[in-house]
């Protein structure tokens, strides 16, 4: 049965370059039509992907092959699972992009290059040679530039594809630098095989006078990669301003591609244990950019660039799971949100091709229910509080705490906030309705169940991911703070929270508004958010500076 496994996984991880071969060979005899050849390697990979799943788990080991040579695989639950879950995304791409693409220039060279794309996530999800893994991981962005420009008449389309080619390169100098120390350290280039000696390992670098653990400098350089390929703050541009671009590629690029981080520290998963400090960065930069992706989200006026944003607030929780010791539920979040995402895109690309054939406005049914007649009635502090503050924390804070296996709560206590907040802010926007009780109470049974189901899925794939079964209890710990830290954060943003909620009501029985009373801040904080923190604008400038720094040295140093 392992070598059906290897077999299966072998033909999962070759269908992709198959079909790009295959278009190459018979692309003057088919011309337009040899698309279907990739068509039909995107159900082949489904099949043997879904066939690999079944054998793997029927198994119950992980699969080494090619031991410490370049073509080494090593075949994990997470490998497996993604595999699957990228071919049945590939397939509806492809499927969709076979009408929506037609019209297009390049048809062919969109399909080839997405097979390119779909064969190196494959190649990343299953190599155990570190080389094969920097080379693959690289890649990604030099595969997503070309994407990006697929229409290259547009100005646009090469200036921030280049920019999303930059940044991921950025992504690629801390692995390659990991992969370096790894090397140098503990002479191998294996990723299992530095797994299996890391523990037995503990090397510390005398740097400025000062030990570092050498395990630890290794975990915040694959945690940098990862924050920077999954569009974490300051990183975060690049994912907005790729909407020039094809949207069947903004489906793929927030199913899969954006996803990358979770599962790149999933992979490393066994150095956080000694690398614990690298998960505090981690948490610090997904807190603040969940916060500014969602924030960000709300001041769009475009369709796509509104989901972008969407986006960069999701990867924000995404590392706040990882930050917070619970990996499996990362993975969880990053297949949730990939399906979810890519299904998003796809139907704002239908939206935004109705909408220039037809101008009528769609159906409002589901909308009207909710908010067609507002409802004025003022409501009391007590009835206020109760459902949109009171509620909303007991059942979040009840339905973690009770079903947490450790008492290591502090590692994730900034994520049961924030589930909190989505809560009461759910709850608040259902006071605006007319049907305020039903509504309210819909929420809350939905709100009820969707924490449960959360729990459920991270304990289900915490069960699967790791065969090591104290492999997570022990990342938890890994991940936990001090007594103190742990207090005054709680403190510092539960006031928060409350000064807000206070300020809503305010607004909101009184017309007392917060905006009015401190004008200046709020247009500051908008002029921050509306320009994406100058970000774009600072890099262009030092880009502009370095390049007029080169002209003025060639024209000194010129013959």
């Amino acid at each position: 049965m392992g070598h059906l496994t290897v077999l299966f996984s072998v033909a999962t991880l070759l269908a992709p370059f198959l079909s790009v071969l295959s278009m190459f060979l018979f692309l003057k005899q088919h011309k337009k039509n040899v698309y279907k050849i990739s068509i039909f390697f995107s159900y082949f990979a489904l099949i043997t992907s879904f066939v690999m799943l079944t054998l793997f788990f029927n198994n119950h080991k992980h699969i080494y092959i090619f031991r410490d040579t370049l073509f080494s695989l090593y075949i994990t639950p997470l490998s497996v699972m993604l595999m699957a879950f990228v071919s049945t995304v590939s397939l509806v791409i492809h499927t969709y992009s076979i009408k929506y693409m037609y019209d297009e220039e390049g048809y062919i060279r969109f399909f080839i290059l997405l097979d390119l794309m779909i064969g190196t996530i494959f190649a990343i999800t299953i190599f155990s040679n570190l080389l094969m893994l920097a080379l693959f991981w690289h890649l990604i962005g030099v595969i997503l530039y070309f994407q990006l420009i697929h229409n290259y008449t547009k100005k646009q389309s090469y200036k921030f594809g280049f920019y999303t080619f930059f940044t991921h390169l950025l992504s690629d100098i801390p692995l390659i630098m990991a992969v370096v120390l790894i090397y140098k350290y503990y002479n191998t280039l294996d990723l299992k095989l530095f797994l299996d000696i890391l523990p037995h390992h503990n090397i510390n670098l005398n740097m400025l006078g000062t030990h570092w653990s050498l395990a630890s400098i290794i975990a915040t350089l694959i945690v940098l990669s990862a924050i920077i390929k999954s569009a974490g703050f300051p990183f975060h541009i690049w994912l907005p301003f790729t909407l020039e671009g094809p949207t069947p590629i903004s489906a793929l690029m927030h199913a899969g591609i954006v996803n990358a981080g979770a599962f790149l520290t999933n992979r490393f998963a066994p150095i956080f244990l000694q690398g614990d400090s690298a998960l505090y960065l981690m948490l610090i930069i997904g807190f603040i950019t969940a916060i500014i992706g969602s924030s960000s989200m709300l001041m769009q006026n475009d369709i796509k660039k509104a989901l972008a944003y969407s986006t960069v607030g999701q990867m924000g929780y995404m590392m706040l799971e990882v930050g917070s010791g619970a990996f499996a539920l990362a993975i969880y979040h990053m297949m949730v949100h990939g399906i979810f995402k890519a299904s998003l895109f796809l139907g704002s690309g239908s939206i935004i091709n109705e909408a220039r054939n037809n101008p009528n406005i769609a159906d409002r049914s589901i909308f009207d229910f909710f908010f067609s007649k507002a409802n004025h009635k003022k409501p009391s502090f007590i009835e206020y509080a109760l459902f949109t503050m009171i509620l909303p924390m007991v059942i979040t804070f009840y339905i973690f705490f009770s079903n947490s296996k450790t008492n290591l709560l502090e590692s994730g206590i900034l994520f049961y906030l924030f589930a909190w907040v989505s809560g009461a802010q759910t709850i608040y926007t259902m006071y605006k309705t007319h049907k305020r009780f039903k509504a309210i109470f819909l929420t809350f049974f939905g709100f009820g169940i969707s924490l449960c189901v959360y729990l459920a899925m991270e304990h289900f794939f915490g069960t699967i991911l790791f065969f090591d079964r104290e492999l997570p209890k022990k990342l938890l710990e890994a991940a936990s703070w001090n007594k103190i830290d742990f207090y005054i954060i709680y403190g510092v943003i539960t006031c928060i929270i409350l000064a807000t909620w206070i300020f809503k009501y305010q607004d909101l029985v009184y017309h007392k508004s917060i905006y009015l009373k401190f004008r200046s801040i709020y247009a500051f904080v908008y002029k921050i958010f509306s320009r994406e923190f100058y970000i774009l604008d600072i890099s262009s400038n030092i880009a502009k500076k370095m390049i007029a720094f080169s002209k003025s040295i060639n024209m000194k140093l010129r013959y």
